[in-house]
């Protein structure tokens, strides 16, 4: 018995030993095979160093997540960021090893974070213009019938407005005196062209005659009824007025029995065989509108269906109040579908040249008119509407900038997918993925410069080449990883990579400068950083409030605003669309009851937001709507000192539409996020006042 005690003791020795060495081939094998992201110094994905069976405290550690969004979540089991919600992915080993700004993974790595690449390519590329408008007359095709001579209506034939009409109908007769001693005058005078002995007597009285002639038909008398009264030798006892033109009576001026002097309005005439559609453009979409360009005119009166028409003027002067400007598309309209006064979307498809340019081919060489720019031919003729000399498209005013691009469209633009491109504000990176050893990836983050946005593609300036690949879906995680190692990534970048202040620091403090200040540092707690991208946007949220007081309309209306866009914010929020667009109207509606009694400069962005509003129909548009309404709703909060409805909070969103951050107001409940959705529901704060909200330092808001 004493013999076999020792002998049992260095057994259990043993057995311990080999579980310890087993358990450390086993992490070894785990990290080989990729399970973990391969530390950049091992290409193969072997285990990172840190990971050797040599280091006791690092082989004993179990796998810690952290979230690519918020990387100083660390927690030791999987699941979801408290904070955004996202899914966690597992902290990378061997943190903080190497000051090389790239990340390696493995083909399970890339896996497990689920990691997709693109390639960087030459292509055609259209950037798509969303417009809304309304339909209105073609003032060039618009006629107004007045009274050539005083006199009184015997009968009006049209007696209502909307008749339809073809040249020639018959309008209305007057009758009078002015109209029966002139045709007096003109029997006298054929009867007395007839006695005259031939000679000079003979030639007078046919002059008399002429000018006679003359007078009756500029008092409207056409040729034949003159021709008529001559031949009759009978005055007519009233006067028939024509349609000049074919069209629809718009306005009926004509009352029987009444009677009018010459130049009384009687009737207004318009040919809708062609309509106008007027629409509305932003600032930033004027570059792509052009002279000629086509656009796709919809209507809710016909669904699905789409009407063509053409740019044929952009207007030289820009709406003040609401930040427009208007441009003009001449509409075919034979089937009278379009009615003027209609409410329509359009949508222009611009081709861009390999520069980033709107390119208009097809109108180079051509002739266009100075007067009428949409008379359009092929040499150079005179206009068929003022007969004026047609000049060369490339000098015309309106047209020649559209010429000039036409060239550039033999070079598609270098693309990038949209989803590829990291924004910091101020700065742009992709992520740039190439062959390691092993079959492992190394992916380098690389700044570029961007240009519009074509689509679900990124037009590319500057800083890649053709051929290349780029990551598409994972950046997020992989910048989280070169934060975790505290290596330059996209929310800290080298100090002479940007050379611009970059707000850190999650707690209670603000970050400041004008940079990314998504406040994505590494310490703890719940406060969101304030310092947002440089731009015209972010430096008039952030300029001091210059105080407004409302008058008691303007107070209540903005009082009835609130629930409709706390209600919208909870459709958007569920990425509920159809209970969206139907809240959607009432925001709109109070906005502009808002608006009516503010001040024409403070209108502008109540104005915009409300019509965005009403003509979205997809979250996106709904979501940037909603953005322009809680900004200009808020942005009065602040300036007038009042405050919210009871029951209901505002937050903010630092992270929202690309890192410039957005406010809203929701129910005072937990945060639900109308600009992200379910993607990330909880992400954003509650704040205590309408300056946090709108992002704008303590210093500013003093």
């Amino acid at each position: 018995m004493n013999q076999s005690t020792p002998t049992l003791g260095r057994l259990q020795e043993g057995l311990g030993a080999l579980v310890l060495v087993l358990a450390g081939l086993a992490a070894g094998v785990w990290l080989a095979a990729g399970d973990g992201p391969a530390d950049p110094t091992s290409a193969s994905g072997d285990a990172a160093p840190g990971s050797a069976a040599g280091d006791e405290e690092a082989a004993g550690d179990e796998t810690r997540w952290t979230c690519s969004m918020h990387p100083q979540i660390v927690l030791p089991d999987p699941g979801r960021c408290p904070i955004c919600e996202m899914d966690l992915i597992p902290l990378e080993p061997g943190s903080g090893d190497s000051e090389t700004p790239a990340v390696t993974w493995s083909p399970s790595a890339r896996a497990r974070a689920q990691v997709r690449t693109a390639r960087v390519e030459r292509r055609a590329a259209d950037v798509h213009v969303r417009l809304v408008g309304k339909v209105a007359y073609d003032e060039t095709r618009v006629a107004r019938i007045s009274a050539w001579l005083g006199g009184r209506i015997e009968r009006a034939f049209v007696d209502f407005v909307g008749t339809r009409v073809e040249k020639g109908d018959h309008l209305l007769s007057v009758y009078s005196p002015e109209l029966l001693v002139a045709q007096q005058e003109l029997i006298e005078a054929v009867s007395g062209r007839r006695r005259a002995p031939a000679g000079p007597m003979r030639e007078a009285a046919a002059a008399t005659e002429r000018a006679i002639r003359d007078r009756l038909r500029l008092a409207g008398l056409l040729d034949w009824q003159i021709r008529q009264i001559a031949k009759r030798r009978k005055p007519l006892e009233t006067l028939t007025i024509y349609a000049p033109r074919g069209g629809i009576v718009t306005e009926k001026h004509a009352m029987q029995g009444a009677w009018v002097k010459t130049g009384t309005p009687l009737y207004t005439i318009a040919d809708l065989s062609r309509v106008w559609v007027i629409l509305d453009a932003w600032e930033r979409d004027l570059p792509w509108l052009r002279y000629g360009l086509e656009v796709a005119i919809e209507a809710d009166a016909f669904p699905g269906e789409s009407i063509t028409g053409r740019i044929s003027f952009v207007s030289p002067s820009m709406d003040a109040a609401q930040r427009t400007v208007s441009v003009r598309v001449d509409v075919a309209n034979a089937d009278l579908r379009l009615k003027p006064g209609m409410f329509v979307r359009g949508t222009a498809r611009v081709p861009v040249t390999g520069e980033g340019a709107a390119a208009l081919p097809g109108m180079a060489g051509r002739f266009v008119c100075p007067m009428h720019p949409g008379e359009v031919a092929d040499g150079p003729e005179r206009c068929p509407v003022c007969g004026m000399k047609l000049v060369r498209a490339e000098d015309h005013w309106l047209v020649g900038p559209a010429v000039e691009t036409a060239a550039g469209r033999a070079r598609p633009p270098l693309v990038i997918p949209r989803t590829a491109a990291l924004w910091t504000g101020a700065r742009a990176i992709v992520f740039v993925a190439t062959a390691a050893e092993g079959g492992a990836v190394t992916y380098t983050p690389r700044r570029v410069e961007l240009g519009p946005t074509a689509g679900d593609l990124q037009l590319v300036r500057r800083g890649l080449r053709e051929g290349e690949e780029v990551v598409v879906d994972g950046a997020y995680r992989l910048d989280a990883s070169l934060q975790i190692r505290g290596l330059p990534s996209m929310m800290s970048p080298k100090a002479e990579d940007d050379g611009r202040g970059h707000g850190h620091g999650h707690g209670h403090g603000h970050g400041h400068g004008h940079g990314h200040g998504h406040g994505h540092g590494h310490g703890h707690g719940h406060g969101h950083g304030h310092g947002t991208a440089a731009g015209a946007h972010d430096a008039r949220l952030r300029a001091a409030p210059r105080p407004l007081r409302l008058k008691a309309p303007a107070a209540q209306a903005l009082t009835k605003l609130w629930p409709a866009l706390a209600a919208l914010s909870t459709a958007l929020a569920a990425d509920d669309l159809k209970a969206s667009v139907a809240a959607a109207p009432s925001a709109a509606k109070h906005a502009e009851a808002l608006a009516a009694h503010l001040p024409d400069d403070e209108r502008g962005a109540l104005v915009r937001g409300a019509r965005d509003a009403r003509a979205a129909d997809a979250l996106d548009a709904l979501r940037e709507a909603h953005r322009t309404l809680n900004e200009a709703a808020i942005g009065l909060l602040d300036r007038t000192g009042t405050a919210l409805p009871d029951g209901l909070a505002l937050v903010r969103c630092p992270m929202a539409f690309e890192g410039v951050g957005a406010p809203w107001v929701q129910d005072d409940a937990d945060v639900a996020n109308p600009y992200y959705g379910a993607a990330m529901l909880r992400c954003g704060g509650k704040v205590d006042s309408a300056a946090e909200a709108l992002g704008r330092s303590d210093e500013a808001a003093q």
